[in-house]
């Protein structure tokens, strides 16, 4: 038998598309050794800086051993750790204020909540006053207590007194104040010797009566 021969036949389109892919292929070869040119670069910049930091930290590592020791952070070649900031010392006022929260049984689970943020809205308010008032909190317990413990875990740390015990328990009768946003008489001044009390109650059903602190009320006049 005689052999056959084939012959393979490339068209022109198979030849574009092979000449496309070969230079597509270089391309991608060209970026990849450009990639490798710039990590290797950006390693020995790195590797600079960090000898730098070294040698100018060098003289800190023969001070005398009675002098604070220098950390020495690699990553922070250079950079000494920040010094922690001192408290500030404020003074607080002699004028107190009680924030009543016995309202428990005319509130909601969703009003409770709501009438303690408004706590920790005061709390804020009052930290940023040049001369903050003595804050209590009274009657706090039951439901109230629980979602404050679940919601606001780090109340107690707050610069103001929680009390389980009712405010006229922890004042003398004769020193307590009420305000109200219905009450005819307006007040115009704090007293020292006086003790100011605000319900802290928020109520969106059939009660009358709302939410009074004393940052907010209406009918008070702030000294």
């Amino acid at each position: 038998m005689a052999e056959e021969s084939t012959s393979t036949t490339v068209t022109k389109s198979q030849m574009k598309k092979m000449a496309r892919r070969e230079k597509f292929e270089q391309k991608k070869l060209r970026v990849k050794e450009l990639r490798r040119a710039t990590r290797r670069d950006e390693r020995k910049e790195r590797q600079i800086k960090v000898n730098q930091g070294l040698r100018d930290l060098a003289p800190l590592q023969n001070q005398a051993i009675s002098d604070p020791p220098v950390v020495f952070f690699p990553h922070f070649a250079g950079l000494l750790p920040p010094k922690k900031r001192p408290k500030r010392t404020v003074a607080i006022s002699d004028k107190t204020v009680v924030i009543d929260m016995s309202f428990e049984a005319q509130m909601s689970e969703k009003d409770m909540g709501s009438a303690f943020k408004q706590v920790q809205h005061s709390y804020s308010c009052n930290r940023r006053r040049n001369l903050p008032l003595r804050l209590y909190v009274s009657s706090l317990g039951g439901k109230t207590k629980e979602l404050a413990d679940l919601w606001y875990p780090n109340y107690p740390r707050w610069q103001m007194t929680f009390e389980p015990r009712h405010y006229e328990e922890i004042f003398e009768k004769d020193q307590i104040v009420y305000l109200t946003a219905e009450s005819d008489n307006v007040l115009d001044k704090l007293e020292s010797n006086k003790v100011y009390v605000v319900g802290g109650i928020v109520d969106h059903n059939s009660q009358k009566v709302g939410l009074f602190f004393f940052f907010f009320s209406p009918t008070l006049i702030l000294p």
